[in-house]
């Protein structure tokens, strides 16, 4: 469900304010109305989308204001929201994710870099420290949560010093798993104004030594799932092997296991008993 149309930002590396122009917010009610025409017609989960779903403002509403007002004033089961911009994430909004059963314990956060001068060029508007602080927050006020993150490699200036904060970064945040891209030009942006001057060589090697190391976090990550019942949406049958039920959970991981009575929409208890770096493995678990 979209919440706001454009953005008010500009990264330096983004075209997205230049082809979609400034930010503007569907009203609260548009959207619970919304919410509640997809409910009617089975759905279990929706996502609130958005640019920067954190600066969204309409009729004195912030954004916490309207997942709460999502949450209580409609049926939907499960709740979920992306993009968020570390400058606008505030307390309240993670209070709110504490709180709120319905909203799922999962928040994308985009870091992009380690290296406060490379956030600058790229136009963040924060720093690394702001970011950590951020996610001590979120540690500190939900018992369970999984952090997924961007990070962007190789951009225009940046030195090898640089990037290996970046890496140091992703080793203290410990993100569960994280899109990671090497910087490439795109017309029309800010940055395309910079001189590319990270070698194509030096991108490759610095992105594929920082998939390296996140695998391995989100391998261990992983790993403390085990063991664990998650209440997880039946999404339908694994791609590999139509046997096996593929669902999400709660964190948004993926998670496959044997079934053949379980529906596409359900909310299912399954027990981890496998996990790698990219999937779980479990069993559906039978509640008294």
């Amino acid at each position: 469900v979209t919440i706001a149309r454009g953005c008010d930002n500009h990264c330096s590396y983004c075209i997205v304010p230049y082809v979609r122009g400034k930010e503007r917010a569907h009203s609260s009610d548009f959207i619970i109305d919304s919410v509640r025409k997809l409910v009617n017609e089975g759905v279990v989960e929706i996502t609130l989308l958005g640019q920067n779903v954190n600066s969204y403002s309409c009729d004195g509403a912030d954004f916490p204001d309207l997942l709460s007002r999502v949450s209580q004033e409609t049926d939907v089961r499960r709740i979920r929201f992306m993009t968020s911009h570390p400058k606008d994430l505030s307390n309240k909004l993670v209070d709110l994710t504490a709180s709120e059963p319905k909203v799922m314990p999962h928040i994308h956060l985009p870091m992009q870099a380690g290296a406060n001068r490379v956030l600058k060029r790229m136009g963040r508007v924060y720093t690394i420290e702001h970011y950590h602080g951020i996610v001590e927050y979120i540690r500190e006020k939900l018992d369970y949560v999984c952090l997924t993150t961007d990070l962007i490699v190789g951009f225009p200036g940046e030195t090898e010093q640089e990037y290996e904060q970046t890496l140091d970064a992703v080793r203290k945040v410990q993100f569960d798993s994280a899109f990671m891209f090497r910087y490439s030009v795109r017309p029309g942006t800010g940055a395309a104004q910079f001189d590319d001057d990270v070698a194509e060589e030096d991108k490759i090697r610095r992105l594929n030594k920082l998939i390296s190391i996140q695998q391995e976090i989100s391998r261990k990550r992983n790993q403390r799932e085990l063991n664990q019942v998650r209440f997880s949406l039946v999404e339908g049958a694994s791609r590999r092997d139509p046997g096996v039920m593929r669902a999400r959970t709660e964190g948004n991981k993926t998670v496959l296991f044997k079934s053949d009575t379980v529906a596409v929409g359900s909310i299912v208890p399954v027990r981890i008993i496998e996990a790698d770096a990219f999937t779980l493995h479990g069993q559906v678990e039978e509640l008294n």
